[in-house]
C-alpha cells in the first residue's frame, strides 16, 4: 500500500475466509493512516465463492479510470501504480503491461514480457499460452470492461484471468509497455492433484464454448483464429491424457508434422496427438500410467 502514486482505491475482497485475514488487514490498515474510509472498502463473500467471483466482484465496484488485480500472496514495487499510470497516460493506451517476476526459493526470477502491440497477434499468443494471461501485471481502462461487461462467468476457480484478458484486448484500442519488473508473484511451482486436474479440463471445455461464443458473436481475422483453432488442439491433447471431449476435427486438419512443431504444446501433448490421429490409442494409456492416472 506504499506508493509512490497516491490518487488510488483499493478494493479488498475477503473471499470468506477463516484464518483471520481481515482481522490481520484491520491492523495492517492502521499503519497506513493515508488508506481511510474514502481510499479502501471491503467487500466479504457470504460464501467461498472462488477467485473467479471474487474478481468479478471487485470489478464491479471499482470506480477509477484504471483497474489493476494484486492478488494476497503477492507483492508489487512501490512504483508499481505510478509508473503504469504515467505510461498509460502519456500513451493514452487501455491496456499497460509490465514485467514481472517470480519470487522462488532459491531467489528471484524477472520475466520480460515480448512487446507485442497488434491486437490480433496479441489475442493468438494469450489463447495458446505463449504470453503472461494474468492480470496482475496488466493496468487496464476500466470503461473497457464496464461498457463491454467483461467479468468472469461460470465457476471459474482456475483460468478465470484467461476468460477475460483476450476479450479486454479485442475492445481495446492501444497497447503499451513498461519494461520495469513491478510485480513479485510467489511461484509455488506445484503439480496438480488428480481431482484439481479433473476440475481443470471441466473448466477447459466451458472456456473453450466462450471463446467460440464469442467469436461467433465479434469478428475475427486469420490470425486469431488460427489462435483459437491452435489452442482446441492444446485442449484436446490434454483431454486425450486427462479425459474431456476431444475436438476430432480439429485433429483431423491438423497434419502430423504440424503438430510435432508446435513448440507451444508440452510434448506428452504432441504424442497424445499423434497416437490418437495413428489410431494408437493404447499409447495414450501407457502414457496415462507412466502419469499415475490410472492408479483409482
Amino acid at each position: 500500500m506504499s506508493q509512490t502514486y497516491d490518487n488510488f482505491e483499493i478494493i479488498f475482497v475477503d473471499d470468506f475466509s477463516t484464518d483471520g485475514s481481515v482481522k490481520t488487514l484491520e491492523k495492517v490498515l492502521l499503519n497506513y493512516p493515508s488508506c481511510n474510509g474514502d481510499k479502501w472498502k471491503l467487500i466479504r463473500n457470504e460464501r467461498n465463492m472462488g477467485v473467479g467471483y471474487s474478481r468479478k466482484i471487485g470489478m464491479q465496484n471499482a470506480t477509477g479510470e484504471y483497474m489493476i488485480h494484486v492478488d494476497s500472496d503477492d507483492y508489487i514495487d512501490k512504483a508499481f501504480l505510478e509508473k503504469l499510470v504515467g505510461k498509460a497516460e502519456i500513451e493514452q493506451s487501455d491496456i499497460t503491461i509490465c514485467n514481472n517476476a517470480a519470487v522462488c526459493n532459491n531467489g528471484i526470477i524477472i520475466r520480460s514480457v515480448p512487446h507485442i502491440t497488434d491486437k490480433s497477434e496479441l489475442i493468438k499468443r494469450l489463447l495458446i499460452g505463449t504470453f503472461h494471461n494474468g492480470l496482475c501485471n496488466k493496468l487496464i481502462r476500466t470503461s473497457i470492461i464496464s461498457e463491454n461487461k467483461i467479468y468472469p462467468e461460470g465457476d471459474f476457480r482456475m483460468l478465470e484471468d484467461k476468460s477475460i484478458l483476450y476479450k479486454c484486448v479485442y475492445f481495446s484500442n492501444r497497447i503499451a509497455y513498461v519494461d520495469d519488473a513491478l510485480y513479485y508473484y510467489r511461484d509455488s511451482n506445484g503439480s496438480l492433484t488428480k481431482t484439481k486436474q479433473k476440475s481443470l479440463m471441466s473448466i477447459i471445455e466451458s472456456l473453450i464454448n466462450q471463446i467460440d461464443e464469442f467469436f461467433n458473436a465479434n469478428e475475427a481475422d486469420d490470425v486469431i483464429n488460427e489462435g483459437v483453432t491452435l489452442f482446441k488442439l492444446r485442449s484436446s491433447g490434454a483431454f486425450l491424457i486427462y479425459g474431456g471431449p476431444v475436438d476430432k476435427a480439429v485433429i483431423k486438419s491438423t497434419s502430423v508434422s504440424k503438430i510435432l512443431k508446435q513448440s507451444y504444446l508440452p510434448i506428452k501433448y504432441r504424442c497424445a496427438l499423434v497416437f490418437y490421429k495413428f489410431k494408437m490409442n493404447f499409447l495414450i494409456s501407457v502414457m496415462q500410467c507412466i502419469l499415475g492416472l490410472n492408479n483409482g
